[in-house]
C-alpha cells in the first residue's frame, strides 16, 4: 500500500469526470516533480472509484490483501485494487517532406508554420518526446532552405525547449547526409538512426522503449545477415524482427518507414 487520495463529489455535480480530470492534472504534476510511475489503489467493491482507474491509461497489477496494519482503515473489505500508470505522452509525427514543390509552389513556409503549430502544442501540453518515423526531407540532396528550417525548429525543440527528438530515415531520405553527427547529439537529445542496426538499441525515455527502425532494402539485409533468400520488403523486415531481442515487461513502440 502506498498512498491513498480521497475525494468527494457532491451530487449535483457528479458525472462529469471531475474525478478524472483531477487524476489526470496529477498525472502533469508528478512529472513536474520528477516521477516516473504512479500507483493508484482502491477496493474492489468500490465501483465507481474502479470505473475511474479503468478508464484511465493504468494497468492493473493485481488485488491484495490489505495489510494488518491498516485493515483498521479500510471499512469496504480486506482487498484493495492495485493500478499502475504511467505519465509519458509523445507526438507521431511523418512524411514531412521539407522543400516540396507542387506546380512550381515550395510548400516550405506552410510547412515550417505546420511544425512551428507542433512544437506550440507540445509545450502547452507538457508533451516532451516528438517521433519524426521518416521522410523528412521530400529529397535525398535537400534544398538549403528545408536544411535551414529543419535545424531552427530542432534547436528550438532542445535546447530552447528541452524536449527530446527521435528521427529515422525514410525512403526520400539520404542516409548518409541525415546520419552525419548524429551521435554528437544524443546528449542534447536528439537521436537520428539512418541505417538499421544489426542489434536494435532501445532509446528509454521515461520507461518507454523505442526501437528505431529506418527505412531499408531487402538488399542492405541480406548484406547485412548474409541472407541471400530474402527477395521481397516483407520477408527482409519479418526476418529482421525476427533476430532481434525486446524487453519485457516495459512499454515498447516500434518507429519504422517501410513499403
Amino acid at each position: 500500500y502506498d498512498g491513498h487520495i480521497g475525494y468527494t463529489i457532491e451530487k449535483e455535480y457528479r458525472g462529469h469526470h471531475y474525478s478524472k480530470d483531477a487524476c489526470l492534472l496529477l498525472f502533469d504534476k508528478a512529472k513536474e516533480k520528477g516521477f516516473k510511475q504512479l500507483m493508484i489503489t482502491c477496493s474492489p467493491d468500490n465501483i465507481a472509484s474502479r470505473k475511474i482507474i479503468e478508464s484511465l491509461p493504468f494497468k492493473y497489477l493485481e488485488t491484495k490483501e490489505v495489510p494488518a496494519c491498516l485493515k483498521k482503515d479500510f471499512d469496504q473489505g480486506d482487498y484493495i485494487l492495485f493500478g499502475f500508470g504511467g505519465v509519458m505522452k509523445f507526438i507521431h509525427l511523418a512524411d514531412l517532406h521539407l522543400g516540396k514543390i507542387i506546380y512550381q509552389n515550395n510548400l516550405l513556409d506552410i510547412q515550417i508554420d505546420l511544425l512551428n503549430q507542433v512544437m506550440n502544442y507540445m509545450v502547452q501540453k507538457k508533451i516532451d518526446t516528438l517521433v519524426i518515423a521518416g521522410d523528412v526531407y521530400d529529397r535525398a540532396i535537400a534544398s538549403k532552405e528545408s536544411i535551414v528550417a529543419l535545424n531552427h525548429f530542432l534547436e528550438a525543440m532542445i535546447l530552447h525547449y528541452h524536449k527530446k527528438v527521435l528521427i529515422i530515415s525514410g525512403n526520400h531520405d539520404s542516409s548518409e547526409r541525415l546520419d552525419f553527427a548524429s551521435s554528437l547529439l544524443q546528449s542534447q537529445g536528439l537521436y537520428i538512426v539512418s541505417y538499421p542496426e544489426k542489434e536494435i538499441r532501445p532509446i528509454e525515455i521515461e520507461g518507454v522503449y523505442f526501437y528505431l527502425v529506418p527505412f531499408f532494402k531487402p538488399s542492405y539485409i541480406r548484406y547485412l545477415y548474409e541472407k541471400d533468400d530474402l527477395k521481397t520488403y516483407q520477408d527482409a523486415f519479418a526476418y529482421y524482427l525476427s533476430q532481434q531481442t525486446f524487453v519485457e515487461d516495459h512499454p515498447k513502440v516500434l518507429v519504422t518507414h517501410q513499403f
